[in-house]
């Protein structure tokens, strides 16, 4: 099994697969990254939405996804792919690497974001998918994990799920609140 990154509303633009290992880290490299830019309620609302894509908690092969399911807003849009793009561009340079438990192979990893910029760059404000784009989080405050100062899912933390720690995203007295 595998995981698909894709475009679907443009059959033009090219989808690309990872492996299983390549997809945690992808998943993973981009959680730091947005993490740490993220300044505004939306904004931590894409990190949580990548973190949501948590092959430990739903399953290997699992957590494929289209540029056109991001919580994109139309009123946002330009804002949105800005974010994105500089999220990419953090992961690329390694922001946060130093909290992962394995770093990943490189020069595999540096692929895969390459190409998810290049989808996210030809991604038309005309393609987003409403009932996707509503897609919200509302378990606030935004919680943190303490550890590894990423923006928890409604089920916690993707690299404590890595590190085999499981629990509720709610859990106050475990998370650091924003």
């Amino acid at each position: 099994m595998a995981n698909r990154i894709s475009y679907k509303r443009n059959t033009e633009a090219p989808s690309f697969k990872m492996s299983n290992g390549l997809t945690s880290a992808f998943i993973k490299v981009l959680c730091l990254a947005a993490s740490e830019l993220a300044e505004t309620d939306h904004e931590r609302e894409f990190a949580i939405w990548i973190a949501s894509h948590d092959q430990d908690m739903f399953g290997i092969g699992t957590v494929s996804f289209g540029v056109c399911e991001l919580p994109w807003c139309i009123e946002t849009f330009g804002a949105d792919v800005d974010f994105v793009l500089r999220v990419i561009g953090a992961a690329k340079a390694k922001c946060g690497w130093e909290r992962l438990r394995n770093e990943p192979t490189e020069d595999w990893i540096m692929s895969s974001l390459e190409e998810f910029r290049k989808l996210i760059e030809m991604f038309d404000i005309r393609d987003i998918v409403v009932e996707d784009s509503e897609w919200r989080y509302d378990h606030r405050p935004f919680q943190k994990c303490p550890k590894h100062l990423i923006y928890r899912y409604f089920y916690g933390c993707v690299m404590c799920h890595d590190e085999g720690v499981f629990e509720r995203s709610d859990d106050e007295t475990k998370v650091q609140s924003e």
